[in-house]
């Protein structure tokens, strides 16, 4: 991928847009995103940034400039933001309503990023009333380290009790406002992935049609189901490998879908081949029903490892000759694994150390 910055004499706009409630139920006409990337540091613009809808993947051109097709009402718009860069107030990603053409600019910061570096790896919170103060003592508990200290949290899904049994938008809303409220703190950054327990309401009556089922909610209340995102010359991969079942009769199993695999192509396609690859996912690769697929996609890639959990039990081994990383609950032991969390140090060559650590007797 080619970045370059460019100089012009403008000033960084200052985006405003509408609220639009989520329940609306007026469609509205397809269009298209444009925006700009800007970098905080000057008035400069970001040549070559990958920026996606989801499914697409476009690269700002010379001017900054993105573009990119609607053919839906409602667009979550994701940058993967390069290595060197940060995005200004965590955000690299916006939710727009799409009438015609809307413009949406985002702005990243330079940020001296080192190519060995260390990152935490957490799963299945499970956040609900009972633990969520035990989960609100986790950031300080993060903040505090520094030896080493952390570039950032990934998380690989079940981040919410359970929004399965729950088709009600105040329920669904509370439920990403609790776990949203407990990590709150956390002074690095925090980067999500979508487990069985967001997909929401198929244990209900819920409408499948509705734009909170399923996986609509997360998209509408937390974030991008499915992106990329680059630190220390490492290209980070989240992918939401849960499929609800259709027609629905309140069960699921692992998979991606065809929207994310054309979203993966897409997004490798704009990715230098040696760039080495972190891929995150909540349920176990080997649960993948059409994980050929994927595989053969990601052939070729340079990938250092696979980190997800939803077993709630710790295990290190090798998938399709890739290093696979299973770390136990954060609030719900299981198995033998104590609630806790796995310290991850990463270089240019790959994983250099990693290590899970137990909570249990840490007074959080």
């Amino acid at each position: 991928m080619k970045l370059r910055l460019t100089q012009r004499r403008i000033a960084v706009p200052i985006l405003v847009l509408a609220f639009v409630t989520l329940l609306t139920s007026t469609a509205l006409a397809a269009g298209t995103v444009t925006g700009r990337i800007f970098s905080e540091a000057a008035p400069y613009l970001l040549e070559g940034v990958a920026v996606s809808n989801g499914e697409q993947v476009v690269l700002t051109d010379h001017q900054g400039r993105y573009e990119l097709s609607i053919d839906d009402d409602f667009a979550l718009i994701h940058v993967s933001v390069p290595s060197g860069y940060r995005p200004v107030d965590e955000r690299w990603f916006d939710r727009v309503y799409v009438e015609g053409e809307v413009r949406l600019d985002f702005v990243l910061a330079p940020e001296e990023q080192p190519d060995t570096w260390s990152f935490i790896h957490i799963t299945d919170v499970h956040i609900r009333p009972e633990n969520a103060e035990f989960v609100a003592g986790f950031p300080r508990y993060v903040n505090a380290l520094d030896d080493p200290r952390p570039a950032l949290v990934a998380n690989t899904g079940d981040l919410i009790h359970d929004l399965r049994s729950i088709e009600g938008y105040d329920g669904i809303r509370e439920g990403f406002a609790m776990y949203t409220d407990a990590m709150d703190g956390l002074e690095v950054p925090l980067r999500n992935v979508i487990g069985n327990h967001e997909h929401a309401g198929y244990r209900t009556d819920m409408n499948p049609d509705s734009c909170l089922f399923s996986a609509g909610s997360y998209e509408r209340l937390l974030g991008p189901r499915s992106y990329s995102y680059n630190y220390g010359g490492m290209r980070l991969i989240a992918l939401d490998n849960t499929r609800v079942n259709i027609p629905v009769d309140g069960g699921y199993h692992s998979a991606i879908s065809d929207r994310c695999m054309r979203w993966l192509a897409a997004d490798l396609a704009v990715t230098d081949e040696q760039k080495p690859i972190l891929l995150l996912m909540h349920q176990p690769p080997g649960n993948i029903r059409n994980g050929e697929e994927l595989f053969d996609l990601l052939a070729g890639r340079t990938i250092h490892g696979i980190f997800y959990g939803h077993r709630h039990t710790v295990d290190e081994y090798e998938y399709e000759g890739i290093p696979a990383f299973r770390s136990g609950s954060l609030t719900r032991p299981g198995g033998g694994a104590a609630r806790g969390y796995r310290l991850v140090t990463v270089g240019p060559d790959g994983i250099i150390e990693t290590s899970y650590r137990s909570l249990e007797d840490t007074g959080e």
